[in-house]
C-alpha cells in the first residue's frame, strides 16, 4: 500500500468506468492520531458538467474544458481501537458495466469482508450502499450498518415511493440491503458516537440525513463529509454550484458553506467520496471572494 508521509495533527450514479482491482490504484493509508485510514477507489469516474447547476455553462467549460470533471467513487476504511470500520461501500455490483473493486482492494489490505465491524453510511445513493450487497447477500455479514434516523426514515417512507418515482431504484437497494442485514442495520442521531473515535454531524442537503462523520484521534481530526463535493473543479472556487443529485440545493450550498469554513478555520482535512484520488486534501478559505482552494494531500 501507497502511505501518505505524515501523520494528522491539529488538524447518483455516476458516469463511471468499469474497474477491476489490477486497474484501481493503490489503496493510500495514513494515521489520524492512532486511527489507521485507507484510502480505497471502488471505481474511477467523471461527471459531465451538464448535470451542475448554478453557474453558466462558459463558468464550468472554463473549469472543465474537456466537458468532464474527475468524480469517482471512493471508499475509506479507519482501524481504530481493535475495529475496523468503513465509510460507506461504494457502488458495487449492481451494473454488468461496472464492476466494483472494493472486495479485491480490501484484500490487498489484508482485510477480509467477514472481519469488517461497522459500516457507517454517510446517505443511502446507489453509489454508497451498493457494494453492502453480493448477488443479493450481504458482503460484510458480521458488520453493523449505520445511517442517520433521517435518512433512513427518509428511504423507508412509503411516502418517499408516491412523491419520488424517478427513485424507485435507489429504494429497491435500500430495501435489498435491509433485508439482508436485518436487525443488523441500525440508525443514529446526529452528535452519537457511531464508531470508536467517529462521531455523526447533520450535513443534510444532499439528502434529508446527509452525514459528516469527524474523526478525532489525539491531537488529530479528519472530516469524512461524503457527497458535500461532488467536482473539486468546481465546488470549492463556487460553493453555490450543486450537482443535480442534490436533493436540496439551498440546504446543499449552506452546508457546504458551514463544513468548508470549518475545514479551513481548524484546519481539519477533508476525505471525500468524489474527490480526486486520493481523495484527501486541505480546504483554504479566500476571505475577499468567501469561496474556497482545494490543497490535495495533507502537508
Amino acid at each position: 500500500m501507497k502511505r501518505l508521509q505524515c501523520m494528522v495533527t491539529g488538524l447518483l450514479l455516476l458516469g463511471c468506468a468499469s474497474a477491476n482491482a489490477a486497474q484501481a490504484p493503490e489503496p493510500v493509508n495514513f494515521f489520524v492520531g492512532q486511527a489507521e485510514v485507507t484510502v480505497l477507489q471502488d471505481m474511477p469516474g467523471q461527471m459531465e458538467t451538464g448535470l451542475f447547476r448554478g453557474a453558466s455553462a462558459e463558468e464550468l467549460k472554463a473549469k472543465a474544458p474537456s466537458g468532464k470533471a474527475e468524480a469517482g467513487v471512493h471508499v475509506f476504511m479507519v482501524k481504530n481501537n481493535g475495529k475496523t470500520i468503513l465509510i460507506d461501500a461504494g457502488y458495487g455490483f449492481n451494473d454488468q458495466d461496472r464492476v466494483s473493486a472494493l472486495p479485491a482492494l480490501l484484500q490487498k489490505t489484508g482485510v477480509k469482508p467477514e472481519s469488517v465491524d461497522i459500516v457507517l453510511l454517510t446517505h443511502m445513493h446507489g453509489d454508497h450502499i451498493g457494494g453492502l450487497l453480493r448477488d443479493g447477500k450481504a458482503l460484510f455479514p458480521n458488520a453493523q450498518i449505520k445511517v442517520s434516523e433521517p435518512e433512513l426514515a427518509f428511504w423507508t417512507d412509503e411516502k418517499t415511493a408516491r412523491d419520488y418515482p424517478d427513485r424507485t431504484k435507489n429504494i429497491a437497494m435500500v430495501n435489498d440491503v435491509r433485508a439482508a442485514y436485518g436487525k443488523k442495520m441500525t440508525s443514529f442521531a446526529f452528535g452519537d458516537e457511531v464508531a470508536p473515535g467517529l462521531t455523526a454531524r447533520d450535513t443534510r442537503g444532499h439528502t434529508p440525513g446527509h452525514t459528516l462523520f469527524l474523526l478525532s484521534s489525539g491531537k488529530g481530526k479528519l472530516y469524512f463529509w461524503g457527497d458535500l463535493v461532488h467536482s473539486a473543479a468546481f465546488q470549492f472556487a463556487n460553493p453555490e454550484i450543486c450537482a443535480v443529485y442534490d436533493m436540496d440545493m439551498p440546504q446543499a450550498v449552506s452546508t457546504r458553506r458551514t463544513v468548508m469554513e470549518s475545514a479551513a478555520r481548524e484546519n481539519i482535512p477533508v476525505a471525500g467520496a468524489h474527490l480526486p484520488y486520493p481523495a484527501v486534501g486541505r480546504v483554504v478559505s479566500d476571505a475577499k471572494s468567501r469561496n474556497f482552494a482545494y490543497l490535495p494531500g495533507l502537508k
